[in-house]
């Protein structure tokens, strides 16, 4: 299979409009890897029969359809009742094949067209109509052109566009609630053309009900089934937003679900696919709700917000007013160096997240708000091995619909984009030496002279009076403090004459007073019963005075119950 993607032929929003009524969840989950291979007889014109053609294997569905199962049913308000269910034995992990009406799993040879139109209808006689229902398909899918749309492919789908009564259309599965037999109606398909699903008319009536469907490609796209064991970009992607999400009542949030889809076509193809995502309702009658995702535990606090006001309320004084004296009391250059003095790589993307935030506060004409273009959603990872360039990985995350091939190509994007909003750029390196300290000063200057050789290219092309917008570069000094961090003087010599220097302390210890402080904001801004139950005291307990802040972090991830990855993941991305 190679790199070439093979092809089958999430994120929340916060804040549900509406709190859903008293109901139950039902779980509908059809998987194919393996398509029936037994000879099918398929008659000619003449009425001859031969043997009808059958569909290749696919790789990931079933693992797909069997990671997704498995959080829905603990992390939501989904049944977890394994009464009746198998565990299939060819795959690696637990891969539960679960048989209850409420939680229904078809997988492989279980998924026959009959099968799955047998549980819709069984479905739909018990369903109520203060319940919701999640369907979930992965596998192969054809176009129809007898009706030109699309159709998904069960377990003993006959690969021939004459053969499509072996196909499985999909008002099959939505048009026996159109009668408002369930509140909520959401179907995810993984497949390809899948974007053919929401063609057609559309009509909402002023009651409070739903029929959405969240689709893996567009209308004439093809849906990348991933490498082998790794899953589909999509599905994975639908799994860290399901499981990152900590909001009591979400509805799918399709920007945040793209962001992600897209860092996972990077990481497994080193490139972003031609496969687009589309959240919309059914060609059929709706109402004005959405599909509403019920936390089974509510009180946890969300990662992302419990982050925010880690940034926002810890004690970061200090720091917040170097960056006021050093940046907005005097007029900085355009191109601004910040250096933090952290051994923790997640401390110095902390203090990134404080010194953006800090940022948005001002303008340069003195407003409340400074709009930032972070032209990276990330960090550069900065690694001293000898064939590490820096540049390819700034390159690679400037890439767009086109590759960026050059460094001046980069150089340009980024003069580009300072024309418009300020930018911040920030890297990290987890080991940091003598050797990569060098390096990084060497790549700091290299920067400097490329956006001054950028800066030329435009004015030789006569763009005459150009002015450029504010570009924060923050590097990190990660090794333990003492003589080895960089020195002013070293800086000052090699870059003072091209930009504004920064270079900031250690961040301070976290003492009963700070952490009282932001236990007071926090318990404002945080809709958690974990977080207003949260007894700063019995931190400090016997000798216990101070925490480090990546210390007391983790202990108060501990105490609401929030993992301490998704706090660390959240300043990552913050």
């Amino acid at each position: 299979m190679g790199d070439e993607p093979l092809m089958r032929s999430a994120g929340f929003e916060n804040g549900a409009t509406k709190k859903p009524t008293e109901g139950n969840y039902y779980l509908f989950v059809i998987a194919i890897d393996d398509y029936d291979k037994s000879n099918a007889e398929v008659s000619e014109d003449d009425g001859t029969k031969r043997p009808g053609e059958r569909f290749n294997r696919l790789a990931n569905p079933v693992i797909d359809a069997a990671n997704i199962t498995e959080l829905v049913i603990n992390k939501y308000n989904f049944e977890k009742d394994l009464s009746n269910s198998r565990v299939l034995e060819d795959y690696p992990g637990n891969v539960v094949e679960y048989n209850t009406i409420r939680t229904k799993c078809l997988y492989n040879e279980n998924a026959k067209r009959s099968k799955i139109v047998s549980h819709i209808k069984k479905i739909s006689s018990q369903i109520q109509e203060n319940d919701s229902l999640l369907i979930y398909f992965a596998g192969h899918s054809k176009v129809d052109k007898a009706i030109n749309s699309c159709s998904l492919v069960p377990f003993d789908g006959i690969d021939e566009d004459d053969e499509s009564g072996t196909w499985l259309t999909l008002d099959n599965l939505y048009d026996i609630f159109e009668d408002s037999k369930c509140k909520d109606l959401l179907i995810i398909l993984d497949c390809c053309f899948a974007g053919k699903a929401f063609q057609g008319m559309s009509l909402t009536e002023d009651k409070y009900f739903s029929r959405y469907v969240l689709v893996s490609s567009s209308v004439h796209e093809e849906a990348a089934d991933g490498k082998e064991k790794r899953g589909s970009p999509f599905a994975l992607a639908l799994q860290y937003i399901l499981h990152t999400n900590n909001q009591a009542y979400s509805l799918i949030d399709l920007p945040a679900l793209k962001s992600r889809f897209e860092e996972e076509c990077l990481l497994m193809f080193d490139e972003k696919l031609a496969q687009d995502l589309f959240y919309r309702q059914l060609p059929t009658i709706n109402g004005l709700g959405e599909f509403v995702f019920e936390l089974k535990d509510k009180d946890t606090p969300p990662p992302a917000l419990l982050t925010r006001s880690f940034v926002n309320d810890l004690n970061f004084t200090k720091e917040k007013t170097l960056i006021l004296n050093q940046f907005m009391n005097v007029q900085c250059s355009d191109l601004n160096l910040v250096v933090t003095r952290e051994s923790n790589k997640y401390i110095h993307e902390l203090f990134r997240a404080v010194f953006f935030s800090q940022l948005c506060i001002f303008d340069e004409g003195g407003k409340k708000e400074m709009r930032l273009a972070l032209c990276l959603r990330k960090s550069l990872p900065f690694d001293i091995s000898e064939n590490f360039d820096v540049w390819s990985t700034l390159r690679a995350s400037l890439s767009g619909d086109a590759k960026v091939e050059t460094v001046e190509q980069a150089a340009d994007i980024i003069l580009g984009q300072l024309l418009d909003k300020p930018m911040m750029i920030s890297i990290y390196c987890n080991n940091m030496t003598q050797d990569s300290s060098e390096k990084m000063i060497s790549f700091c200057e290299d920067f400097i002279k490329k956006l001054d050789e950028a800066k030329k290219r435009r004015l030789d092309a006569g763009y005459k009076d150009e002015v450029f917008r504010k570009l924060f570069f923050i590097i990190p000094d990660s090794r333990d403090a003492g003589e080895d961090f960089f020195k002013q003087e070293e800086l000052n010599d090699k870059l003072e004459k091209h930009c504004n220097l920064f270079i900031n302390t250690p961040v301070d210890m976290i003492n009963i007073p700070s952490a009282l402080q932001w236990s007071y904001f926090a318990k404002k801004i945080i809709p958690s019963r974990n977080v207003k139950e949260l007894a700063i005291n019995d931190f400090f307990i016997g000798d216990q005075k101070q925490f480090s802040i990546l210390d007391f972090i983790y202990q108060v991830c501990d105490k609401v119950k929030v993992e301490r990855f998704q706090v660390e993941n959240a300043i990552l991305n913050y």
